[in-house]
């Protein structure tokens, strides 16, 4: 629950937060990309934050019974698994709750209509049918043609090397490497960012990237967020969202 995993990858893209024992006897803690020590046969980390649970003495009730544990899970495709914190499980009275903002969720059809912003559309013939392409760096990659020409546009996003400090924001895309961008590793580690927030931002940052590369530069057409990002990323995630994505993943136009 503390990590992201690829699951077509069978491998974690996040360091465990543990730093492992120090333990010269027991030099597989200090790999924090592997999951129980690679000993999944006796061991069992329901948390990602002890290794040492034995499978055998391991009752989920009572780790579900844990404060701030539960939590719902989310498949994101290739990019992996998202876990989304919510209230624990409780007895007893508890205080009423406001109704959760609804979630939105990504429409590749919708994109790919969004896209004509830029003259181009996705190319799926380079990714053998798949919209996004991940590779255990933590890089995601996503493939447009030109929709006259047919020329190719490969970009890649970068989430692991980049903070929000580093980067000024979520994300940021460079005119002089348009083919290259960067949405910030602490936020796309935030257990509080959901996949579609994530997505959300990947999209954001290859609307930037297209408009280096076509030379168009729409504009959202919501004065608010308009207001806040006048760049080109923001029209495309308007377009496809139909504003901008919060961490949780609804939708607002008032940043």
């Amino acid at each position: 629950m503390m990590r992201r995993y690829i699951g077509k990858l069978h491998r974690f893209v996040q360091p465990d937060p543990s730093d492992g024992s120090y333990d010269l006897t027991d030099p597989q803690s200090l790999n924090r990309y592997v999951y129980v020590q690679n000993d999944p046969a006796n061991l069992l980390d329901p948390l990602g934050l002890d290794p040492d649970v034995d499978i055998g003495t391991f009752n989920a009730g009572e780790i579900i019974a844990e404060p701030g544990t539960v939590g719902t899970f989310g498949f994101g495709g290739e990019l992996g698994m998202v876990i989304t914190p919510t209230k624990p499980v409780m007895s007893g009275p508890t205080d009423p709750q406001p109704p959760e903002k609804p979630v939105v969720e990504l429409d590749l059809n919708k994109l790919n209509s969004c896209l004509g912003l830029f003259g181009v559309e996705i190319d799926y013939a380079t990714q053998e049918g798949e919209a996004f392409v991940y590779d255990m760096r933590g890089q995601g990659s996503f493939f447009v043609k030109d929709k006259k020409t047919g020329r190719g546009y490969g970009i890649t996003t970068d989430f692991t090397s980049k903070t929000r400090a580093q980067l000024g924001g979520t994300g940021a895309t460079s005119p002089r490497l348009p083919y290259y961008n960067w949405v910030a590793n602490d936020y796309a580690s935030d257990a509080r960012t959901s996949y579609v927030a994530l997505m959300a931002a990947q999209i954001h940052e290859i609307g930037n990237s297209l408009s280096f590369l076509t030379g168009k530069k729409p504009r959202a057409k919501d004065p608010n967020l308009r207001k806040a990002d006048k760049d080109s990323g923001m029209a495309l995630e308007e377009c496809v969202f139909g504003g901008f994505v919060e961490p949780g993943g609804s939708v607002t136009k008032k940043l």
